[in-house]
């Protein structure tokens, strides 16, 4: 019996490549970096105290391809939102501007995912969208957006 993603179960002429989990490894990479602030995919809750003392820094993955000059590698670009209290902006943009800075400045970095412990290569980052003031319905916080870039290599799976 085979298990997905067996190399066996169906050969092909070219090596077998998986993009990088992009929002799991924002996380990890800027977990150490913002605590005490709890760094997340999920939607902060207004109603937790631990969501809201220190801010919240939730990511957010936003598409990407397999970079042109080498397909090994994906540009993956990853939204970072920052959320506050809402008497409290100055530490939503502040949050978000220092979660920039550090994601922005990966290049040339291994980055572990925190649930699988595989390690991945940042090739390149750049920030590609500074931080704008935007409501969200669904959470009843200051929310703070930008957006930034990273070139990863991907994870081999299959080889021909």
């Amino acid at each position: 019996m085979t298990t997905p993603g067996d190399p066996t179960v169906t050969p092909r002429p070219f090596t077998t490549v998986a993009p990088p989990p992009a929002a799991g490894l924002m996380v990890s990479y800027l977990t150490s970096m913002l605590a005490p602030t709890p760094v997340a995919t999920r939607l902060p809750q207004p109603a937790k105290t631990e969501d809201t003392i220190n801010g919240f820094l939730r990511v957010e993955a936003a598409g990407g391809q397999p970079n042109e000059a080498e397909q090994l590698l994906f540009n993956v670009s990853l939204l970072l939102h920052s959320y506050c209290t809402n008497n409290d902006e100055s530490r939503g943009e502040q949050l978000l501007t220092i979660a920039l800075a550090w994601a922005g400045n990966a290049k040339g970095t291994f980055v572990a995912h925190k649930s699988t412990g595989i390690d991945y290569y940042v090739t390149y980052s750049e920030i590609t969208s500074l931080g704008m003031k935007h409501a969200d319905p669904q959470v009843a916080m200051t929310r703070f957006r930008g957006m930034v870039t990273w070139t990863v290599a991907g994870r081999a799976l299959a080889t021909p």
